[in-house]
């Protein structure tokens, strides 16, 4: 690698993705984030930080970033850590599929953690560091800020009529590893909430093991549609879209409520953490305002929008269909003028604008769901 002072280091032109300290480097200009990212070998920069610090030992890395690794602190807080510290001062714990602090081996290759089952139920303000998954794989938070790819947390509650949730609690975490968590929801009285880390739409769909997570819930006696207050709620990254983006989103979503209310699945007197709203002629910019949570597009957080109109399933093929609606709707919105975002064709255009060989679960859920009569000359 050339010295930092090298004269002949090529500096990156603005909007460039340097391959080592994966940052977009702007000058000038803003990056065209339209287009893909031109590679460099390195940056100026990348060559004098470090690409990373590891939260155990504190210590600067240099060098690939394929030596982090995710693992749980004593608190209970997911941190990243190096590779000296991995082999040191962590072990893996087969039960929660996680790498654990020495200090709290149990026996029989478990932490203490999982020999007491004190942590497969956490905290309703538990909020570890998000760690980003796509095709099988962890990437890094810089890497899934530029990427182009929609990442989706998705927050999924559950309930039990009569009995203790633990059991099912307890086997649920084996099933979902240090992918996701379980946590607790003031909405529900006898449940969890079920809260997967950032994902790319390939990775839910070929990598995550919703099908035997939903059958686990089936088979330990939890429900989501059929009650009066499981929802699932899906979120994406806030920087995903431009301002204008976000109030199209707004715009499309309120202006064709009774078609998402129909995908939604829910019933109107259970939309009190969802609600719906007009939109204000020559003010839609107001619909991005953070005074509520609790409606259809949650806007209120600073790094995430969040899509809460959808009612909870235990049907993996509809959680599929869902998040491939929400991505849908999100490219829609990205690649459609403000003018076709409105009026009585809008809808249409958005059924238009699917991918004839994409979202094969979305399309099967409105065949299925709407018989062909929501949607009259629209092939699906």
């Amino acid at each position: 690698m050339p010295a930092p002072d090298d004269p002949l280091r090529p500096e990156p032109a603005p909007g460039c993705y340097c391959s080592e300290c994966q940052e977009v480097r702007r000058g000038v200009r803003e990056h065209n984030r339209e287009q893909p990212p031109l590679r460099v070998e390195s940056c100026t920069i990348a060559s004098t930080e470090p690409d990373w610090i590891c939260q155990y030992c504190g210590g600067e890395q240099e060098g690939s970033n394929s030596t982090r690794r995710p693992a749980v602190s004593r608190a209970g807080n997911v941190i990243t850590i190096c590779g000296s510290c991995r082999d040191h001062s962590f072990f893996y714990c087969e039960e929660c599929d996680l790498l654990q602090q020495n200090q709290s081996y149990h026996s029989e290759g478990i932490c203490r953690s999982c020999a007491e089952g004190a942590h497969v139920i956490r905290k309703f303000d538990y909020r570890p560091p998000p760690i980003f998954h796509d095709k099988g794989k962890i990437v890094s938070g810089r890497l899934a800020e530029i990427d182009g790819k929609n990442y989706f947390g998705v927050e999924l509650e559950v309930e039990l009529e009569v009995g203790d949730i633990n059991d099912g609690a307890n086997y649920i975490s084996l099933l979902i590893g240090g992918a996701a968590y379980l946590k607790e929801d003031g909405s529900l009285s006898n449940g969890f909430e079920l809260v997967t880390h950032p994902m790319t739409l390939n990775h839910h769909i070929h990598h995550f093991e919703w099908d035997k997570v939903m059958k686990a819930l089936k088979d330990h006696g939890f429900k989501s549609h059929d009650t009066k207050s499981c929802g699932l709620h899906v979120h994406f990254g806030r920087h995903v879209l431009s301002q204008t983006e976000q109030v199209r989103l707004a715009v499309f979503l309120y202006s064709n409520q009774g078609q998402f209310e129909a995908i939604s699945r829910r019933l109107a007197e259970n939309t009190a953490f969802a609600k719906f709203k007009s939109v204000p002629v020559g003010r839609e910019l107001d619909l991005l305002s953070h005074r509520d949570r609790y409606e259809a597009l949650n806007f209120i957080n600073s790094k995430t929008i969040e899509f809460r109109l959808f009612r909870g399933t235990l049907i993996a093929s509809t959680l599929k269909a869902t998040l491939e609606f929400c991505d849908s709707v999100i490219g829609f919105v990205k690649k459609t003028s403000t003018q076709n975002i409105v009026g009585a064709n809008a809808w249409r255009r958005y059924l238009k604008s699917l991918p004839k060989k994409r979202y094969k679960y979305l399309r099967a859920y409105l065949n299925a769901r709407f018989s062909g009569q929501a949607f009259p000359n629209i092939t699906m």
